[in-house]
């Protein structure tokens, strides 16, 4: 006697197939996005004088040993990098911020103009394309 397997069987064979695969690639890629979690950085001090100097202070979180700062704006204008104090370091407009302390980067806004006394919006990008909002204190 030969074993036969009718169509309903086939079918239901291949359904069970397809979401077999479906649950395994989800697994994978959720694993996958709890290992390779992005560089985080913090800025817990902000602040810019009227002479369009601005003042951050930041702190790389991890996992990644020095995250790399490609731009600073404030109110949509880019600011470039003038001194970097700590665990930090300067090369052309990126600044590269390595754990194990705060660092305080001074940036020129130039064109800058704030009222003392207000708060501006700015953000700073990373090299991997995370961009990290901050608020900060016209002095």
């Amino acid at each position: 006697m030969r074993a036969e397997i009718s169509m309903e069987q086939a079918i239901l064979l291949g359904i069970i197939i397809v979401i077999a695969v479906a649950v395994s690639w989800y697994m994978y890629t959720t694993f996958l996005s709890y290992v390779q979690s992005g560089a985080r950085i913090s800025v817990s001090q902000a602040t810019v004088n009227g002479s369009g100097y601005l003042q951050l202070v930041v702190t790389n979180q991890g996992p990644a040993s020095s995250v790399v700062i490609i731009g600073v704006y404030i109110n949509n204008m880019f600011c470039r990098p003038v001194s970097a104090q700590g665990p930090a370091s300067i090369s052309g407009d990126k600044v590269a911020v390595s754990m194990g302390g705060a660092a305080l980067l001074i940036y020129s806004c130039s064109g800058f103009a704030g009222t003392p006394g207000t708060n501006v919006q700015g953000y700073l990008v990373l090299a991997t394309g995370a961009s990290f909002p901050f608020t900060a204190s016209v002095t």
